[in-house]
């Protein structure tokens, strides 16, 4: 499993170098990489983020500006999510309380969630 994270990561690193990662809105390989500490949390693995992941979400927060980013963010960690063998959805919606960062809202995403809302 962890070496199936770590080629995930290391194909969505190539993706952002080949997009040039030059982008207004955060892109979605740098919104995974970024998360990628997030994951063993997202699974159950750990009973709290690490801080590693919550640095990382803290940094997202602050790129997320607008409602179509919001949008676009939440569809990229729907498509990344049910990749996942196993991950609670209430986790991804409790991170930013837990890492104490109260200008960002996640919706608990599963595969039916409208990221239009």
């Amino acid at each position: 499993m962890a070496g199936h994270k770590a080629q995930l990561v290391g194909l969505l690193a190539i993706v952002l170098l080949l997009s040039g990662g030059a982008v207004a809105t955060l892109p979605c390989p740098l919104l995974i990489i970024s998360l990628s500490p997030c994951f063993s949390f997202f699974s159950n693995k750990s009973s709290a983020p690490s801080s590693h992941c919550c640095n990382s979400l803290q940094q997202i927060a602050c790129k997320i500006n607008s409602p179509s980013d919001r949008k676009k963010n939440c569809q990229c960690l729907k498509a990344m999510l049910i990749h996942l063998s196993c991950y609670d959805p209430n986790r991804v919606s409790q991170l930013p309380q837990k890492c104490g960062v109260a200008n960002l809202i996640l919706p608990p995403i599963t595969k039916d969630t409208d990221c239009c809302k």
